[in-house]
């Protein structure tokens, strides 16, 4: 029987099987993501009631839920009551896989645990990206998903090395937090209004580990750069949105996408601390 290092190998050493094997993984989290986004904005367990149909309440069976497939042989339409589902559910699933794909291809070679910290970051910016767009709020279970999952990475790879995780931690996450409270305060204080939103600084917070604090100031300027290019265009297109606020996050969501799987940035946190070079990216 192969050990873990051995059935990761080939995992890695045949592309076009674990591309597949990942993609379908993606389509997959991608449909657990359709539950997330519906039911914790709305304080629903993800657990009761199953999957059903919101218009008529026809439980969704096993073949009813295949990500993309039944979709596609149902047509679009509930196959109880026959009212259209409606096309976002595949979309997110679709994006989700492709997503996943594209980390494989571009960390599956750093190994497991960063190959899983990129995927399950990505999950979570996908999910917070409609949840700010459809209700504007980052709900807290998913930051704190987010949070676990970075600290039980560091702990795989640096297991027993408890003070290089504290330091990490310390330069990547708390020190961005501190900043990114006060920069909101200062703002508030300044403008009388909410210039950033709560949600957004705790999301980002959780992602500053993932790209390293260097990193992290490129994702904040990248982010700002396509908010202010594409909300106006936006805001025109869409009349009723001009005098509401337009959601953050999927700002953020894009320009983690540019920082963490495009070659835009050259990793100047390892070069420029290499004590904190704990996650291994």
């Amino acid at each position: 029987m192969l050990s873990f290092a051995e059935s990761y190998n080939l995992f890695v050493a045949t592309p076009w099987l674990g591309g597949l094997l990942w993609l379908w993984v993606g389509l997959c989290i991608g449909s657990f993501l359709n539950v997330c986004i519906w039911r914790i904005p709305n304080g629903m367990s993800l657990i009761s009631p199953p999957s059903h149909c919101p218009k008529c309440d026809h439980p969704i069976r096993a073949w009813e839920n295949i990500p993309v497939i039944s979709w596609l042989c149902l047509r679009g339409k509930c196959s109880g009551c026959k009212q259209p589902i409606s096309i976002r559910y595949p979309l997110v699933e679709s994006l989700t896989g492709l997503v996943f794909l594209a980390v494989y291809f571009v960390k599956a070679e750093a190994g497991a645990p960063v190959l899983l910290l990129y995927s399950i970051t990505a999950a979570v910016l996908i999910a917070t990206a409609f949840t700010d767009c459809d209700y504007r709020i980052v709900p807290d279970s998913i930051v704190m998903t987010q949070l676990i999952t970075v600290v039980l990475i560091l702990v795989w790879k640096q297991y027993g090395h408890w003070q290089e995780i504290a330091v990490y931690l310390l330069a990547n996450m708390v020190v961005p937090g501190i900043l990114l409270c006060g920069f909101a305060m200062l703002g508030r204080g300044l403008t009388g209004k909410q210039v950033f939103g709560w949600g957004d600084v705790k999301l980002l917070t959780v992602l500053a580990p993932v790209t390293g604090i260097i990193n992290f100031l490129w994702l904040l300027l990248t982010a700002a750069v396509l908010a202010l290019v594409i909300a106006p265009v936006y805001k025109r297109i869409k009349p009723k949105m001009r005098h509401r606020p337009i959601p953050f996050v999927p700002f953020i969501a894009l320009a983690s996408a540019l920082i963490m799987l495009t070659p835009l940035t050259v990793p100047l946190a390892e070069r420029l601390y290499p004590a904190l070079r704990v996650m291994g990216m």
